[in-house]
């Protein structure tokens, strides 16, 4: 989760450090990412989370890391005109619910969400703000199959053959099954060896489909 959340950022032109450790009159602990986007002068506090644990102490820790922030980022040359916080969450219907069932809190404490977070990471000009980001889990892809043509599935509903197809970049997280299967849909016919290599590395880690 860490990684794709840098990623994410990295890509609207933040600068990250992961794992900041501090010690400051006594108070001790890390920031799982610390970013800065230097042409706003914004610092953000970003705690990951792939469950919702105790909710209060888990808040009363980012307060506690956003208000050292500023100090802390001072000793990487990043100053600070605003400091913003920002939970980020595994999606899924538990961690959903949890934010739900705890909607008193979570309101106080996080009022931005959804769409909005991802437009003022985009553009940080206004802050410092606290908001709740729900991060799909990078392992697992549900969309569909990444590749710079549309793949089979485009092929299958238009009807235009192995010309509309290509072979998609992320293809070594499906399994070999899940290949076979939208292969022989879309032509008729078994993928190719080519196919079912590219999909071994993901069977092999314990996580093909049974």
């Amino acid at each position: 989760m860490v990684n794709a959340f840098v990623e994410l950022i990295r890509g609207f032109g933040w600068e990250t450090a992961i794992e900041v450790s501090f010690s400051i009159y006594g108070e001790r602990g890390a920031i799982d990412v610390l970013a800065w986007h230097a042409a706003t002068g914004t610092l953000l506090v970003a705690e990951i989370k792939s469950v919702i644990p105790d909710a209060q102490a888990m808040i009363s820790a980012l307060d506690r890391k956003s208000r050292l922030g500023p100090r802390i980022a001072a000793d990487r040359g990043w100053k600070a005109a605003s400091a913003s916080r920002l939970l980020v969450v595994l999606d899924g219907s538990t961690s959903r619910r949890r934010v739900a069932d705890l909607g008193a809190i979570f309101g106080a404490a996080f009022p931005q969400r959804g769409r909005a977070v991802r437009q003022w990471l985009r553009e940080p000009g206004v802050g410092p703000i606290s908001n709740v980001l729900f991060l799909p889990d990078s392992r697992h892809t549900t969309g569909r199959l990444r590749s710079g043509r549309p793949w089979c599935g485009s092929a299958l509903r238009t009807g235009q053959g192995s010309a509309r197809c290509a072979v998609p970049e992320n293809l070594g997280q499906f399994s070999g099954r899940f290949v076979a299967a939208a292969h022989s849909r879309t032509f008729g016919a078994p993928p190719s060896v080519v196919l079912a290599e590219q999909a071994r590395p993901w069977q092999e880690s314990g996580n093909g489909a049974s």
